[in-house]
């Protein structure tokens, strides 16, 4: 396992804050700002080598659920889903 340095740390965290911070006036509610949040979070992954090809199965699986489903979904299902939530008031329930 690599042990990470403490400035990757502190990098890190400034990472999530400045998306969190950047979230706030476009969503008010926690689940808009969670869907904002990952839709963040598939572009960074893409534009940071996210598609090359997994290791094994093993891999795929030790991934969490949401980059499952990034990964298993095409981006523009994705993208229809999350503007769904978001702007057209659908909520988790119906989609």
């Amino acid at each position: 396992m690599v042990q990470l340095s403490w400035r990757h740390s502190v990098a890190r965290l400034k990472r999530v804050c400045s998306v969190r911070m950047g979230t706030e006036p476009v969503a008010q509610r926690e689940a808009e700002k969670q869907a904002v949040e990952v839709l963040i979070a598939q572009r960074r992954e893409q534009l940071g080598a996210a598609h090359r090809r997994l290791a094994s199965s093993e891999e795929l699986a030790a991934k969490d659920a949401v980059q499952c489903i990034i990964l298993a979904s095409p981006n523009t299902h994705f993208v229809v889903l999350a503007q769904a939530i978001l702007y057209r008031g659908a909520g988790f329930t119906p989609v």
